[in-house]
């Protein structure tokens, strides 16, 4: 096992413990599928049910949060499901990075991409992703830059029981009374701190409390049946917040792209 690779697993390990334990008791976990090297050692199987969400998931780590960004700027991502392209490279940072985050515990920045996958009948899915850089880049730990391709890794996922669905069950109802119904995820910013809830009710508050915090980015799919939260993922955990506290990211890769509407489960 590499450094670099090594890094990676102690802060996803980390981050997975500060999960409030709420979450998991009470909302259904997400299928995540880890695409880096070394994890996967070819292609490993994975399985959902009808009404799970499918999130593919890259971590890069780097010394600096400088680093990571000139990682995000270069790198072009490609997945592809069966062959056909489902995500594919724009100018610029790719769609699906979250903000840089330094880890406390040994001062090395972050970036993690994710992707849901779009809606999977039953079946058997080959899934590419393809990580190409193109200019060098360092981490700050290697010797050597980085350079072409980084990453080139095949999952196989076997879909049973129904099709799956970004944010769990999506339902194409009106989600407001004369809106265009929206039910395309997408990165949402926090505009001030949110309390997360692991049911759409007040009542319902995670445990031990979560709140996020304003300027942080996740991924949004859809709103509650009375408009008064927004489901978000967070390290493949569904949880909801108020809608108040989300609006689209105004930056060059989404450029205010609308929230989902639809309503999901």
């Amino acid at each position: 096992m590499t450094r670099k690779l090594a890094t990676a697993l102690v802060l996803l390990i980390v981050a997975i413990m500060l999960i409030p334990q709420g979450i998991t008791s009470a909302q259904a976990r997400a299928v995540r599928i880890p695409v880096w090297h070394g994890v996967e050692g070819g292609a490993r199987q994975y399985s959902a049910s009808a009404s799970t969400t499918v999130v593919l998931a890259y971590i890069w780590v780097a010394r600096t949060a400088q680093q990571v960004e000139d990682f995000m700027t270069h790198a072009d991502i490609t997945v592809t499901i069966n062959g056909e392209p489902v995500f594919t490279p724009q100018p610029g940072k790719d769609q699906g990075w979250q903000s840089v985050e330094v880890s406390q515990l040994n001062n090395l920045a972050r970036a993690q991409w994710t992707f849901p996958l779009p809606a999977l009948e039953a079946g058997t899915y080959e899934i590419r992703t393809v990580i190409t850089l193109d200019a060098e880049v360092s981490d700050g730990l290697e010797a050597a830059p980085f350079s072409g391709t980084v990453n080139d890794t095949t999952n196989v996922l076997v879909v049973t029981g129904g099709a799956t669905a970004p944010g769990a069950t999506a339902r194409t109802a009106a989600a407001v009374a004369g809106d265009e119904v929206n039910c395309n995820a997408a990165v949402g910013t926090f505009i001030k701190p949110a309390v997360g809830y692991w049911a759409p009710d007040f009542e319902k508050q995670i445990q031990p409390e979560l709140t996020i915090p304003e300027g942080k980015t996740l991924w949004t799919f859809g709103m509650d049946e009375t408009h008064q939260f927004y489901q978000v993922l967070l390290d493949a955990q569904l949880f909801w917040v108020e809608v108040n506290t989300l609006a689209p990211t105004p930056d060059e890769v989404w450029n205010n792209t609308p929230l989902p509407n639809c309503v999901v489960e």
